[in-house]
């Protein structure tokens, strides 16, 4: 029989340990904004895929990689499962320059499907280590209903747009202000738009002597219930620290509105 490989021969824990350098080198490359960071994206994409593949067609006994082989012939049906499945009708809002504002859920629908679960055999081809695996496989996952999707259009124009025209209220929809709870009619701003923002700023918090670069949020000085705008004259970004500050008026709009308009933005 085959003797099992030694870990110091595991080629899985060579891909598992370039894949984990390789994933804190990034994220040290990430908060410093090194040159290195394309460079590390692509070693640490080439170590998860090749973990990946080694840990799937390894043997459990001896360890060797790409040495799974599975025997079709005794693949076994165990049973067949009747599992729900719940999807959504949607509703689509488009800004008035046709680009899309937001997806929400509308009615939900719950079907039945089905599950057969099988016993696979497989073997080593190295060592003739042989093992069982139960695997689960949806018969209705390819003909599921598609939901339907109804459009509504907004007389807002989008902020991304470049219009200086007045904004109109939408009609269609109110948000809730994440930071007083209350009703709004101004809209959040997308993830996309935040990080621009975010960017545009230098992508650090915006208060005076502070340098933190994570977690990053973009702040409404008016908040949005109070009829505060996307306007970036409204917006600053802080860290948690001093967005919760903000928020609970430990300091004041004035304030930010200075720092913002004493702020040069690129």
């Amino acid at each position: 029989m085959t003797a099992p490989l030694k870990p110091q021969q595991d080629p899985l824990i060579y891909s598992i340990t370039i894949t984990v350098l390789s994933g804190l080198f990034l994220i040290y490359s990430i908060y410093y904004y090194t040159p290195a960071i394309t460079w590390t994206i692509f070693v640490f994409a080439i170590g998860l895929i090749a973990s990946f593949f080694i840990y799937n067609t390894r043997c459990p006994q001896c360890k060797r990689p790409f040495a799974k082989e599975e025997e079709k012939q005794l693949k076994e049906k165990l049973r067949e499962d009747i599992i729900p499945y719940t999807y959504y009708d949607k509703i689509k809002y488009l800004y008035s320059d046709g680009t899309v504002k937001s997806i929400v859920n509308d009615k939900a629908h719950t079907i039945n499907e089905r599950v057969e679960v099988n016993r696979h055999h497989f073997k080593c081809k190295k060592c003739g280590y042989t093992w069982l695996k139960e695997k689960s496989n949806n018969l209705d996952e390819n003909n599921r209903p598609i939901p339907i999707i109804k459009t509504i259009q907004t007389k807002e124009k989008s902020p991304l747009s470049g219009s200086s025209g007045p904004v109109s209220v939408d009609k269609y929809e109110s948000y809730p202000d994440e930071s007083t709870g209350k009703s709004s009619k101004v809209p959040p701003l997308t993830k996309y738009e935040a990080e621009k923002i975010i960017m545009q700023r230098g992508t650090r918090c915006q208060y005076p002597h502070c340098q933190e670069k994570l977690s990053l949020d973009v702040h409404h000085i008016v908040h949005r219930s109070n009829n505060g705008t996307n306007k970036n004259s409204n917006l600053i970004v802080l860290c948690p620290t001093h967005h919760q500050k903000a928020d609970r008026g430990e300091i004041p709009a004035t304030r930010l509105k200075i720092i913002v308009s004493g702020s040069k933005h690129h």
